[in-house]
């Protein structure tokens, strides 16, 4: 079986990303998630640690049904052209890569991968950023978040994180 890798820093993880997964699975790939940014802790843009982020995807893919073949947290290195071969590196090899990112999807076809451009579904409520402005105002996300990711991230105390991190 193929391994498909989905990368993304999932801040936090919500039913977009699911969709992303569930379509993987879809297309007969073996799932392997890439936590990206994992350095990246308690700032407005990656409010979740590595370990908090690890267990929402593990949470929430258990939720669909879906066994990843491993969810690994990747620190950035900064560097567009090293980036495959420092993935490869933390992860072993994959066969394809699924991003809706365009600076992930170029790199990878230049390394030589083939990619599928995920159509975003839900965009306005599905959306990290979205997501993270209505935890600060203290607004309706929930939904946009499986049961289980979004009892982990009231554990967390993320609306009273969001709230401390909003830009003034």
């Amino acid at each position: 079986m193929s391994v498909a890798l989905l990368p993304g820093r999932f801040q936090p993880f919500h039913r977009g990303h699911v969709a992303i997964a569930q379509a993987v699975v879809a297309d007969g790939h073996e799932l392997l998630v890439m936590i990206g940014s994992a350095q990246e802790v308690v700032t407005w843009e990656n409010p979740f640690s590595a370990g908090e982020r690890r267990e929402m995807v593990s949470a929430g893919l258990a939720a669909a049904s879906i066994e990843p073949r491993a969810v690994v947290a990747v620190e950035d290195i900064n560097d567009d052209g090293r980036w495959v071969a420092h993935v490869i590196a933390w992860l072993g090899p994959f066969d394809c890569v699924y991003s809706a990112n365009t600076l992930v999807q170029r790199l990878s076809h230049e390394a030589g991968y083939p990619v599928t451009a995920v159509e975003l579904q839900n965009r306005q409520a599905w959306e990290g950023a979205a997501i993270r402005q209505a935890l600060a105002a203290a607004g309706e996300w929930e939904a946009a978040l499986q049961p289980e990711v979004a009892a982990l991230v009231h554990r967390y105390g993320g609306p009273e994180r969001l709230r401390s991190l909003a830009p003034k």
